[in-house]
């Protein structure tokens, strides 16, 4: 069947009459994806919307979404300048509970290579924010946003440069611990090993304290009983001890154990038979819990391997916590993390500037409350958690010396002004 011209010309047009009549956004499609600029040290965001967005031409719907379902989905694209990014939504807006894929390759044959839902759904932290590394600078990358369910709104999203994946930081230091996201089974090769920067001592280790050490943390999402099996790569002396860490390091010893565990496979934990093991422990969620893992035997380079079978308690995200200095306006605030552990963190300072840095400083525009809000994201693991704090800038002081008037020379004129007097009272008592 052939087609004039002039037919597929009215077909094309009633097509856009059509889409312009139900009003789907203009990036409705992967082909029509809005492109995004990667940012560079800062984040703003204008509101797009996804109401009346469609379906058509998308993928299968992402691995992460639940309910299971594509709905109201719109399309951005960007163009790599780096191999670690870092894409965020929900920047204000009437959309509060968006969802987000990633994807590699070119519409029609879309590779999902990152997928996020909620940061912490238990948390009720419904904002969206992935991490993305090894991208091939100068590919272009596709990016779905949805509403969680069938929701719809207006919404904000922004692409930035991230810090790249660097050495694993270290974990022989209580506050240095390696983040757990869950109580799945880790092994550690075999290695010389060390004590960190501090040499920590539980009350139960003999003197000099801890002799080749790995120290883990997680937060309790469920309250439950904690077990673990410790078991080396050959049959060393291995010890462990954990604490409550849930407000600082050491916090409170609950369990220690320094039994030498030299028997088949020298296996020692919670909750395992003999007495190199310890009962169970009931943790309580909401709190922190760090144990540390440590090799007695010096003349020994061997591994292990934990495993928290039997362990009846969930983990959740971190708790992320800091602090800010009180400061004027022009005058910059310093902000420190004291979130224990391994992480990277992200900081929106909501004035459209952001820092990837531990502990940042900022100068803040205006005077007045700003909200600022903390991302951390567990090394390794992924688990992320926020937190946003109010950190209120105050204005320049004014000084009033009161009403002006002529002086002769010689003469004295009266400063009426409470605070002047103050000053000057002050200038004279240290002159």
């Amino acid at each position: 069947m052939k087609f004039t011209f002039p037919f597929l010309c009215a077909v094309f047009m009633f097509v856009i009459f059509i889409q312009r009549s139900y009003g789907q956004p203009p990036n409705d499609t992967c082909v029509t994806a809005q492109t995004l600029v990667v940012g560079v040290g800062s984040c703003t965001s204008i509101l797009y919307t996804n109401v009346a967005a469609t379906t058509i031409g998308n993928p299968a719907t992402p691995s992460c979404w639940s309910p299971n379902t594509m709905s109201n989905t719109v399309w951005f694209s960007f163009v790599a300048t780096t191999a670690d990014v870092e894409i965020s939504t929900n920047f204000a807006g009437t959309l509060g509970n968006t969802q987000i894929a990633v994807y590699s390759g070119a519409c029609g044959s879309l590779v999902q290579i990152g997928c996020q839902e909620d940061v912490n759904t238990i948390g009720g932290l419904l904002h969206t924010d992935v991490i993305l590394h090894g991208l091939t600078v100068n590919n272009t990358y596709y990016i779905a946003v949805d509403g969680n369910g069938n929701t719809t709104g207006t919404f904000g999203v922004c692409v930035q440069q991230s810090l790249p994946i660097g050495p694993p930081l270290p974990i022989q230091d209580c506050a240095g611990a390696q983040t757990l996201c869950s109580p799945g089974a880790l092994s550690v090769p075999d290695g010389v090993g060390g004590v960190g920067s501090t040499q920590e001592a539980p009350t139960c280790f003999g003197a000099p304290g801890e002799r080749s050490s790995n120290w883990y943390t997680f937060t309790a999402a469920t309250s439950g009983n904690l077990a673990f099996t410790i078991t080396p790569t050959v049959a060393v002396d291995y010890d462990f001890a954990i604490f409550d860490t849930t407000t600082a390091c050491l916090g409170t010893e609950l369990s220690c154990n320094w039994s030498p565990a030299l028997g088949a496979n020298g296996t020692t934990g919670l909750g395992c038979p003999g007495g190199q093991c310890e009962p169970v422990l009931a943790v309580t969620a909401g709190q922190t819990y760090t144990i540390l893992v440590d090799r007695f035997t010096a003349a020994s380079n061997a591994g292990f391997a934990l495993d928290f079978t039997g362990t009846t308690a969930t983990f959740a995200s971190p708790n992320p916590t800091f602090t800010a200095t009180t400061a004027c306006i022009g005058t910059a605030t310093q902000f420190t993390n004291t979130t224990n552990g391994n992480f990277t963190y992200s900081w929106n300072f909501g004035d459209g500037f952001t820092s990837n840095l531990e502990n940042p400083s900022h100068v803040f525009a205006t005077a007045g409350p700003q909200s600022v809000t903390l991302l951390v994201t567990a090394v390794p693991g992924g688990c992320q958690n926020s937190i946003t704090q109010t950190v209120t800038v105050n204005p320049l002081p004014t000084v009033n010396a009161g009403a002006g008037g002529s002086v002769c020379p010689g003469a004295c004129i009266n400063l009426v002004d409470l605070p002047m007097l103050l000053v000057l009272w002050a200038l004279k008592l240290f002159k």
